[in-house]
């Protein structure tokens, strides 16, 4: 009787890439202010949350502001936008392990 292999894609490596482009397009879509030293664009990080849990936070309180707006700003939706492009990352990075 043959036996069955099956290969299976390191999860763990897709987790990884996903999540270094995630962060990488909510820093390009994050916008730049001239009057902070310290810009919200640098202030994204990943953080452990969990096993097998990962999660893109920033430091700055009026970040969630810019993502959403106020009655006297319109939203940025960096995260928004980038949340919709999931799936695709998660197709590239399984083609990057060819599978």
């Amino acid at each position: 009787m043959a036996k069955l292999d099956i290969k299976l894609p390191d999860f763990g490596k897709v987790v990884q890439d996903v999540t270094a482009e995630f962060k990488i397009r909510v820093e390009r879509r994050t916008p730049r202010s001239n009057k902070d030293k310290a810009h919200l664009q640098d202030q994204w990080a990943v953080e452990q949350a969990g096993e097998g849990h990962q999660r893109i936070v920033n430091q700055f309180e009026y970040a969630t502001f810019v993502e959403n707006g106020t009655s006297r700003m319109a939203g940025a939706y960096m995260v928004r936008t980038t949340e919709e492009e999931v799936p695709q990352m998660i197709e590239d990075a399984l083609k990057k392990q060819n599978f």
